[in-house]
């Protein structure tokens, strides 16, 4: 299972963890400054963009998919 974008007491609705959006996006940042990728996924193919995405955090989504098109140059 991956938790990388869950909050620790398993709050899912994005409505009630938007309070956690910036917590959120200077962890990935930090995460992608120092060369976490992510294109890394789960057993089941799940990548943190997919989980973004599923949950509703277009701009974690964002800064993902820009991660995603500069690794490949």
């Amino acid at each position: 299972t991956n938790h990388f974008f869950q909050a620790e007491d398993g709050i899912r609705d994005v409505e009630r963890s938007r309070g956690l959006g910036d917590v959120y996006k200077r962890q990935v940042q930090l995460l992608l400054d120092n060369g976490a990728s992510s294109n890394v996924t789960t057993d089941d193919g799940t990548s943190p963009l997919d989980i973004a995405c599923e949950k509703g955090h277009t701009i974690i989504a964002d800064m993902l998919r820009k991660n995603v098109a500069e690794s490949k140059f």
